[in-house]
């Protein structure tokens, strides 16, 4: 029988939906705000993809809330091997991660972002075959697969002997402190060894040197298309933020801020306000530089549930041409957890790329569907 190990960071993404940034350090403050843990749910996602095209894999994981529910809910075959704190800790990963590489794992699987990565960098470095299952609200590494799913069709790959092999694959942090001041610092930590697969891995999180110019006619642009008296929701980046600019307004690079006709009505909200407003709310969007990610990765608070409630054609997506061309013709990306919501959002999209400029591109959900489909090549 093969051996996965698995560590769930069960705080993972729980600071996105209420503005936060992370969770690093705010876990209390979290669940203050009403935050909801979405990891162990995504966890399952993966387990269950893995069980449908490799179901003999005993999977060697944490008591708890890190990992041990997770397995068993998918019908895996479980062991697990060391209690853990709650709420769980940096060094309950380090921890785990060690005990499975002692217990020869053939690949390590966890649930988290950036700050989980480099938990597991920090203990396991280069000596043991990872891959990240996202859940995190910084995702600026590249360990990470696109989607649950694909995280589970590459790990089934990887464990039957069908992978194309490894590759060194960069981890990634940045500061929350310093984030939330505005101050976006990412940094690189080194590198994992991560199943190789362009087509279900997510690519490093990368800014366009040439594109301030572009970006501010796209802000421009952006103003001009918004209708009269429309609320409209902002979203995260130096793109979506160019609209802001344009009107003189701060604008928060990690999250959404609501204006009515160039007046600031509510900066840094979170997903209960976009929700109390979702019937009337107009929304700005712009993909993540170098990964494609138009929602799942750092905009949280932008959930399924305001989503359900805002058209298709409320959405603007908005791009510089320069970062559409970084990607090489692959789709604009979505990853959240409802099929109808990511269905409805998929397709050929009008992307707004300048004054007088659009394009139509398009934009995809890798899903349980799609994984299956593939099989195990």
């Amino acid at each position: 029988m093969r051996r996965a190990g698995l560590i769930v960071n069960p705080t993972a993404g729980m600071g996105g939906s209420v503005a936060l940034k992370g969770t690093d350090g705010v876990y209390h403050e979290a669940r203050r705000r009403g935050a909801r843990p979405t990891a162990p749910a995504r966890a399952v996602r993966t387990l269950r993809t893995l069980r449908s095209l490799a179901p003999d894999v005993l999977v060697l994981t944490c008591a708890r809330p890190m990992g041990e529910d997770e397995v068993r809910t998918s019908g895996l075959a479980v062991e697990a091997l060391l209690p853990v704190g709650d709420p769980t800790t940096a060094q309950d990963t380090r921890r785990a991660a060690v005990a499975m590489i002692e217990r020869g794992v053939e690949l390590l699987l966890f649930v988290g972002g950036d700050g989980t990565a480099s938990d597991v960098h920090a203990a396991v470095e280069e000596r043991l075959p990872v891959l990240g299952i996202p859940a995190g609200v910084k995702m600026h590494s590249a360990v990470f697969a696109q989607t649950p799913e694909a995280a589970g069709m590459l790990a089934a790959r990887h464990l039957t002997a069908r992978a194309a092999g490894l590759e060194r694959r960069e981890v990634m942090d940045v500061d929350e402190e310093l984030l939330r001041t505005g101050v976006l610092a990412p940094r690189l930590l080194g590198y994992l060894e991560v199943p190789r697969d362009g087509g279900l891995l997510q690519r490093p999180k990368r800014r366009a040197s040439n594109e301030d110019g572009e970006r501010r006619a796209l802000g421009r642009a952006v103003a001009a298309e918004l209708a009269p008296g429309a609320l409209v929701a902002v979203g995260p980046g130096t793109t979506a933020g160019a609209v802001m600019e344009t009107f003189g307004l701060d604008h928060t690079l990690l999250g959404f801020d609501l204006v009515r006709d160039g007046t600031l009505v509510a900066a840094d909200v979170q997903e209960r306000d976009l929700l109390a407003h979702a019937d009337e709310l107009h929304v700005v969007l712009a993909p993540t530089g170098g990964q494609g990610f138009l929602l799942g990765r750092g905009n949280q608070q932008l959930s399924s549930a305001v989503l359900r409630r805002i058209a298709p054609q409320r959405i603007l997506i908005v791009a510089a041409l320069e970062r559409l061309a970084s990607l090489q013709g692959r789709p604009l990306l979505i990853d959240v957890d409802d099929p109808e919501v990511s269905g409805a959002l998929c397709g050929m999209r009008r992307i707004l790329t300048g004054p007088g400029r659009a394009a139509v591109y398009p934009v995809d959900a890798p899903s349980v569907a799609s994984v299956k489909s593939g099989g195990v090549r």
